[in-house]
């Protein structure tokens, strides 16, 4: 078992104790909701995503335990509200990661256990690769976290192809090795993907690489060179956008119909902005310029923005 689907224990109010499985990579939404007489948990190292509202209202829940690194996804409603004298035990030296995840004023102890590695690289057999090119082509994997290798039967992997991801895929956390420098046309796009961890070799990012999919985090490594087209277009969950140092143009459509930002940080490399770029942005209220001279935008690069 790896996931632990919405709703699956939605108010079991006579539910006093469960034991997660070691493979265990997410926790629903609302998947404990309301389990009034769960008194303790502990969260195994494989846990990589923790959905809003997990444990809400768990009247009784006193005692939880973590045994990894922090999730890289956990929402703060998970825990919410606190209950009254709850402890969330985490490992030796990983309190200020587990901060930023828990609920504000949440009480946090370390325990007398390191943090236990969990290792989510996708095998050789899980993944279709061109050995001639580097490039990955299709990953045969439903994990809810997969991290990339770096290299496969001896080769570096450079290039994560196209449509490697679509819509059918469970995975929502990606790792994409060192020495990839290159996202592939549509490679996300429409999938449930919520964080990509991207390489600071990366270089190209292809048309429509995360149209319309869940993405909810990237941060994107200065050095980045080009941004195609439609890239973010229609990710709705996306709060805020850094484009890195390097880029020189922003491609059409790169943010458009992203309803959710409400700022957007521009590098001094940038040059010039195509039409429709930011167009639909509703909640954008201002950029954050680090050069001297405004770039070059197409009179629709800001179409129905209003910015403060």
């Amino acid at each position: 078992i790896d996931r632990i689907e919405n709703s699956a224990f939605y108010h079991c109010e006579s539910l006093v104790e469960v034991a997660l499985p070691q493979t265990l990579q997410k926790i629903g939404r609302y998947a404990f909701f309301g389990c009034r007489e769960l008194t303790h948990i502990d969260i195994p190292a494989s846990v990589a995503l923790i959905e809003q509202e997990a444990f809400a209202f768990c009247d009784a829940l006193k005692a939880v335990t973590f045994y990894g690194k922090a999730p890289i996804i956990a929402d703060p409603s998970a825990f919410s509200p606190l209950v009254e004298g709850a402890i969330f035990y985490v490992p030796q030296g990983e309190a200020a990661s587990y901060a930023t995840l828990l609920p504000q004023g949440a009480h946090i102890e370390e325990h007398e256990l390191p943090a236990e590695a969990y290792d989510y690289t996708a095998t050789a057999h899980e993944i279709t690769f061109d050995a001639d090119t580097g490039e990955i082509t299709a990953v045969n994997s439903q994990a809810v976290r997969i991290d990339i290798p770096e290299q496969i039967n001896g080769v570096d992997v450079r290039a994560l192809g196209d449509k490697v991801f679509q819509a059918g895929s469970a995975t929502h956390i990606v790792y994409l090795p060192q020495g990839l420098e290159r996202i592939g046309n549509g490679a996300f796009a429409y999938s449930q993907v919520y964080y990509v961890n991207v390489p600071d070799s990366l270089r190209h990012i292809d048309a429509d690489a995360f149209l319309a999919s869940a993405l909810r985090q990237i941060d994107l490594p200065d050095g980045v060179e080009e941004i195609g087209e439609n890239v973010f277009a229609s990710c709705m969950n996306i709060t805020s956008m850094r484009i890195p140092e390097g880029v020189r143009t922003l491609r059409a459509g790169t943010l458009e119909r992203c309803r959710a930002p409400t700022e957007a940080e521009l590098p001094a490399s940038l040059e010039s902005i195509e039409a429709n770029a930011f167009a639909g942005c509703a909640a954008l209220d201002y950029l954050i310029l680090n050069g001297y001279v405004f770039p070059q935008a197409n009179a629709q690069a800001f179409s129905d923005v209003l910015l403060a």
